[in-house]
């Protein structure tokens, strides 16, 4: 990781309940990106996304967010469908996270932990995530 910004605003959500996810995806010029940014609700709705290899972890609510504000350009939310099985940790406490290389590991109470990471870097490049949940 080159650099994380908003990192107290996650360590304020140490202890407290996972309350929901909402995974947004990203289309340009009809190709797809799967998982672009991660929304977390605990008491608040953080958002996380990378940048070139930079997480960003900001305030954010995804109900208030324009997703179609450019023509060629959309936003969708993913049905909870395509990651069902991610939806376990929800109820969960986030007891500590971990951020190494270009990835950022949720450790919640149970058997689960969350892992967000960008696979790939190269200038210019944004988005192009991956999400997946990992047994203890």
């Amino acid at each position: 990781m080159y650099d994380t910004f908003g990192i107290e605003k996650l360590e304020q959500c140490l202890n407290l309940s996972l309350k929901e996810i909402k995974i947004q995806s990203f289309i340009f010029d009809n190709v797809e990106t799967t998982v672009y940014r991660l929304y977390l609700k605990f008491n608040n709705w953080l958002s996380l996304f990378f940048d070139d290899g930079v997480l960003f972890i900001k305030d954010e609510n995804p109900e208030t967010i324009n997703t179609n504000d450019i023509d060629e350009v959309d936003y969708p939310f993913l049905e909870k469908a395509e990651f069902a099985d991610i939806y376990q940790i929800i109820g969960k406490k986030l007891i500590s996270f971990e951020i190494k290389d270009f990835s950022i590991k949720f450790i919640f109470e149970g058997m689960h932990d969350l892992v967000f990471f960008q696979p790939e870097t190269k200038p210019g490049f944004f988005g192009d995530c991956e999400l997946k949940l990992v047994s203890k």
